[in-house]
């Protein structure tokens, strides 16, 4: 069940090379109206998970408290502060779980435009300590910015990155946490949110849920804005069915 779910995410970067074209942080650039942080939080809404908890940095909290009641007003948002998000967005995670009570948690990537059903799909198909979602036939390909999954027939990743050659599936940016998951001695700092996923998988404790057929975004580049754009038109119509009035 969604309800006895909560859903961080991740929103202490400000996406620099993006930043120097469009002339702002990254998550408050404006896609099809809404700040690009909004469809994440509305995915995650919308697949009828309302606890939502954005992991930042204290300096950042007003303007996404003020983007939070704008285009989601029945989301039970609130803030998790990380005092170690300059050290990669790994520990920006580590930092929410742990001011959090136990319990399953669905991770979310502020940058990422994801249909809510890949988050139905992603809560629903994880069985594992750590699970992500993942596509085996993206519609955006070769980009080199995507991170690539390679994964056995029984789901289990046996090894995810930028740099692979050979692989199953792209990863979509959507992740369910058990509160049992050991994340100890995994990488130096920088620690990011892949290292950590590479961490897991080499202890056994990832798996890939397939969400292939369903419409994502990774917004990273200024080439990604038009797709971004017409992606986000869509969503709007779902978020609107699935009873968001905040729009």
């Amino acid at each position: 069940m969604t309800g006895s779910i909560r859903a961080i995410i991740l929103a202490a970067g400000e996406g620099r090379r993006l930043r120097d074209t469009v002339g702002t942080v990254k998550l408050y650039l404006k896609i099809a109206g809404l700040n690009l942080v909004c469809y994440p939080l509305l995915s995650a809404y919308s697949a009828g998970v309302p606890s939502i908890v954005l992991a930042t940095r204290r300096e950042h909290a007003g303007q996404l408290g003020t983007v939070v009641s704008q285009c989601c007003r029945a989301c039970q948002a609130s803030h998790a502060y990380s005092w170690r998000w300059w050290a990669g967005n790994a520990y920006t995670l580590l930092d929410a779980l742990e001011s959090l009570p136990p319990g399953r948690t669905l991770i979310l990537v502020g940058d990422h435009i994801v249909h809510p059903e890949i988050v139905r799909r992603v809560i629903e198909g994880c069985d594992w300590p750590f699970c992500v979602g993942g596509d085996r036939d993206p519609t955006v390909k070769g980009r080199g910015e995507e991170t690539r999954i390679n994964a056995a027939s029984d789901g289990r990743v046996t090894s995810i990155g930028k740099g692979l050659d050979t692989y199953t599936h792209v990863d979509v940016g959507v992740h369910l946490v058990d509160p049992t998951l050991y994340t100890g001695n995994c990488g130096r700092i920088p620690l990011t949110l892949n290292m950590l996923k590479q961490c897991a998988a080499r202890r056994g404790l990832l798996k890939v849920v397939d969400v292939t057929g369903l419409p994502w975004l990774d917004v990273d580049t200024p080439g990604d804005l038009g797709p971004a754009e017409r992606l986000a038109s869509k969503l709007k119509t779902i978020f609107w069915q699935a009873g968001e009035r905040g729009l």
